[in-house]
């Protein structure tokens, strides 16, 4: 994991998407693409179109950070940490300081 290199907007997902995650239980509270665009206008007052959101969330899965489902069809119905995550709160720690260096 320490040769990965974020986008900003790799980051910024992740920025406000780790902190709502139990890696005790992933199903916990997953989001979609909708959910994650509202954390980050909350959180840090920037706009990021569901689409481009899209493209960022599949760049992270294929990075193996995220893992996404689309159980109806029109989307990442549900958008979790990948399964390397679970009950490792020590590597989702290290996830967390790269992303906010």
């Amino acid at each position: 994991m320490k040769n990965l290199n974020f986008t900003k907007l790799e980051r910024q997902v992740l920025r406000n998407f780790i902190p709502t995650q139990n890696v005790y239980d992933f199903g916990e509270d997953v989001h979609d693409i909708n959910d994650i665009s509202a954390l980050i206008f909350n959180n840090e007052g920037a706009s990021v179109s569901p689409s481009t959101l899209k493209g960022v969330v599949g760049s992270l899965c294929k990075k193996n950070i995220l893992s996404a489902e689309d159980h109806e069809d029109n989307g990442f119905n549900w958008i979790f940490l990948n399964d390397i995550f679970y009950g490792n709160q020590e590597l989702t720690n290290k996830l967390t300081e790269m992303i906010n260096k």
